[in-house]
């Protein structure tokens, strides 16, 4: 069964609206772009030029990003008993050291094998 760990978390859920009534809004008091032919381009269009998106377009983007980090930050678990994972095959993993202390001046080759060998010799038995 699908539960979060801290449902809790969810109460958070209207503090982006909260602190936009509480803080003051930012406002370096000039428009962010300036265009002088503004007034042109609305004779052109036939109508006036908005400042903004309606509010629904605007935000919607962010009240799903919210939303998404809030079910995230309640930590989705799945409760319940784990399926059986089916094994077949091996899991394995072969290191080998190449270094330059397995040259042929090395101990096992003095001893007539090859250095590689003991690293070769059991991935052999492997189909």
């Amino acid at each position: 069964m699908f539960e979060f760990a801290w449902p809790w978390i969810f109460a958070l859920l209207p503090l982006p609206w909260l602190m936009r009534l509480v803080l003051p809004a930012a406002d370096s008091g000039e428009p962010a772009l300036k265009v002088s032919y503004l007034s042109d381009l609305e004779g052109l269009a036939r109508r006036r030029a908005r400042a903004n998106l309606p509010g629904w377009r605007q935000q919607a983007p962010f009240v799903v990003l919210w939303l998404l980090l809030l079910s995230a930050a309640a930590r989705p678990e799945w409760l319940g008993e784990p399926l059986p994972i089916a094994a077949s095959g091996r899991d394995l993993l072969v290191a080998v050291d190449v270094s330059g202390s397995m040259d042929p001046g090395h101990a096992l080759a003095r001893r007539g094998r090859e250095p590689l060998e003991p690293g070769q010799a059991p991935a052999r038995r492997f189909p």
